[in-house]
């Protein structure tokens, strides 16, 4: 970037068309073609290219590519860390599921697990998780039945003991709780599945359309960037970033990401994390992802 450095450059890259935020980077062909195979065709190739000193991307992010302009020169992936925000947002939809269980209220419970609650949430105060408090006394009793058939739908774990030792079933019948007794052998003897035959509508294929975490978007522009101009090892740690960025929130964002950019390490950590976070299958999220991706994490969760 220096006065003297600028004024050896030899070609200049436009980057974003014809719009107001379009910008022009002064660069050198010698670094350009030895980072890119896209490049080094273009300027070396015999195209028209060749003999020019200005070269287009018009559909390029003009703030994306300075941080790839940057890698090409350095090998540094210049973003920074992903803002994690303290795990306050999924650890609260968590607390509102345990809170709607402890006040048998069906259809908040119901709204949290839509959310990604996590139906086995361990209360740390009382050493009791989620799923036992149906069984025992405070929940209101009308409703205990179909709190544990909705927990039991969200592929909680009702073999999980309590802080006493005791599993849920249990618990119930050391406070007679008949109902939940009867919910608990009615769900048991039912195998819980995932439904991924149901008809939605196929997610769109452009990412920036899907996106729901817009943190993630810098990181998205620079991979949508190295996947055009052949930047293998950029898209590696494009990748490294995201995965440190996962989260409950952006899941389904980094999953539809990987597969539309072919990125196995990233696809394969989001494998595992459903793996680890069966209950996420229960978001209504799951259900716009398209047919194969489901497939795909049905097949993961349950050990094909």
């Amino acid at each position: 970037e220096s006065d003297e450095g600028l004024s050896l450059s030899d070609v200049v890259v436009n980057v974003g068309g014809a719009t107001a935020s379009c910008r022009h980077f002064p660069a050198h062909r010698a670094v350009l073609c030895s980072r890119s195979d896209y490049f080094r065709a273009l300027l070396v190739g015999g195209f028209a290219e060749t003999l020019q000193v200005q070269v287009s991307l018009p559909s390029c992010n003009p703030e994306a590519f300075e941080t790839v302009l940057l890698y090409m020169y350095t090998g540094r992936l210049a973003l920074q860390p992903h803002q994690i925000e303290q795990q306050v947002d999924e650890t609260a939809v968590d607390l509102d599921l345990l809170q709607a269980v402890k006040m048998g209220n069906l259809a908040a419970a119901t709204h949290a697990l839509a959310c990604g609650a996590d139906p086995n949430f361990l209360d740390s105060t009382t050493g009791f998780r989620v799923v036992h408090l149906p069984c025992m006394p405070g929940v209101p009793e009308d409703v205990s039945g179909q709190i544990v058939t909705l927990l039991w739908t969200a592929n909680a774990d009702f073999s999980i003991a309590a802080a006493n030792g005791a599993a849920p079933a249990r618990l119930a019948a050391a406070h007679g709780r008949k109902v939940v007794m009867a919910a608990l052998v009615k769900a048991l003897r039912e195998t819980p599945c995932f439904s991924i035959n149901e008809v939605y509508d196929e997610a769109p294929e452009d990412w920036k359309s899907l996106l729901e975490d817009s943190s993630l978007e810098p990181a998205l522009h620079v991979l949508d960037i190295a996947d055009q101009l052949g930047l293998t090892h950029l898209g590696l740690l494009c990748e490294q970033w995201l995965a440190r960025a996962l989260r409950r929130a952006n899941i389904f964002d980094l999953l539809r990401i990987s597969d539309e950019f072919h990125c196995m390490q990233l696809r394969l950590i989001c494998l595992h994390y459903f793996k680890r976070h069966r209950h996420c299958c229960k978001a209504a999220a799951f259900k716009s992802l398209p047919k194969e991706l489901r497939e795909e994490i049905v097949w993961s969760c349950q050990g094909v």
